[in-house]
């Protein structure tokens, strides 16, 4: 009889004591908060070229996007509201982080906020928000649980590149710890962020300069012409003025734009400005620069770029190249290559 009341006492204590580890449902909602698991970073920006130019008006978001993470556990949290909050690592101007090129201001700056994809709520950077959570949790000192778990995928990490005042720097943006977010933790003790963002691949561009292709597929129309005409000092008839058209480029400061006129080895021999003919004998076309520079078959002629709209200006003209001009028709293409650098 003795041993088998020392055995229900015992398991009478057992109880006591399991059923002390199990508060209320209310009890365990109040407590709330969160524990730190893993950090995850998010990285600015996948695709890094953004074209940009110095008229982009404040403001502009030339680039935006999100990052987001790949399911890893970042936080462990209790039944209850938890606390998150973000903030910036580095010093925002009228709530942008600025961006720097070489330590040299870019002109830009970047904004960031974190959408909850469970919630689908938005916040900014920085703020305090809260999240409720209801699973109820196994006890502490059981191994292996997971309990109300955040994930690196839970939540994606929006940014937009915005236009700031002053010029623009081209060039690799440098590497910057840009934000954080944390959960305030259950109990007192350290806070660690769970979520970083960075910038660590962002490259601020010219956009591409191009030519109208209309103006590079033109027709320019020389003659009728006699041999009389070639009775100048020049030996040639009058120029022709052609003009090749920017179509886009935004921004031009800065930029040279390379024209290349025919093919090297192309040339009249020992005439290198001249463009053999068929037909007319004893005369090839030369083409020159605005300035009526004549300008070398195949060979490179660079200028300042020009704007959207303006037009670069050439001319065109038949040249005697020694002996008697004979008369004849011609149609002669002349390929041209631009390189913008």
């Amino acid at each position: 009889m003795k041993h088998r009341r020392v055995v229900s006492r015992r398991n009478l204590l057992c109880a006591l004591v399991v059923g002390a580890l199990w508060p209320s449902g209310e009890a365990l909602a109040a407590a709330g908060g969160c524990d730190w698991r893993n950090t995850a970073t998010y990285t600015i920006a996948v695709t890094p070229n953004t074209p940009v130019w110095n008229g982009m008006p404040p403001s502009h978001v030339p680039r935006e996007g999100y990052a987001s993470g790949d399911g890893v556990t970042l936080l462990e949290c209790y039944p209850g509201d938890a606390t998150f909050k973000s903030e910036y690592r580095a010093p925002t101007e009228g709530g942008l982080v600025p961006l720097t090129v070489a330590g040299v201001r870019s002109g830009f700056g970047i904004r960031i906020y974190v959408r909850e994809l469970k919630e689908d709520r938005v916040h900014d950077v920085p703020s305090t928000y809260q999240r409720t959570f209801t699973e109820q949790c196994v006890p502490d000192w059981l191994p292996s649980t997971t309990c109300n778990p955040v994930t690196s995928s839970d939540a994606e990490v929006g940014y937009q590149i915005v236009r700031m005042t002053g010029n623009v720097e081209f060039g690799n943006v440098d590497p910057k710890d840009i934000a954080i977010q944390y959960a305030v933790p259950r109990s007192v003790g350290s806070t660690f962020a769970f979520r970083h963002v960075k910038v660590t691949s962002l490259v601020l561009v010219r956009p591409a300069c191009s030519i109208e292709a209309t103006d590079l597929n033109q027709v320019v129309t020389l003659g009728p012409y006699n041999a009389s005409n070639f009775a100048t000092p020049d030996r040639a008839t009058p120029w022709v003025k052609f003009s090749l058209m920017t179509k886009a480029c935004e921004a031009s400061k800065g930029i040279t734009a390379k024209f290349t006129f025919g093919l090297m080895g192309e040339s009249i021999g020992g005439e290198p400005t001249l463009y053999p003919l068929d037909g007319p004998q004893h005369v090839g076309l030369e083409l020159s620069d605005r300035d009526q520079k004549a300008m070398e078959v195949g060979k490179p002629v660079a200028f300042d770029a020009l704007g959207t709209g303006e037009s670069y200006l050439f001319h065109a003209r038949l040249k005697e190249t020694g002996g008697t001009v004979r008369g004849g028709d011609f149609r002669r293409g002349v390929q041209v290559l631009v390189d913008f650098m």
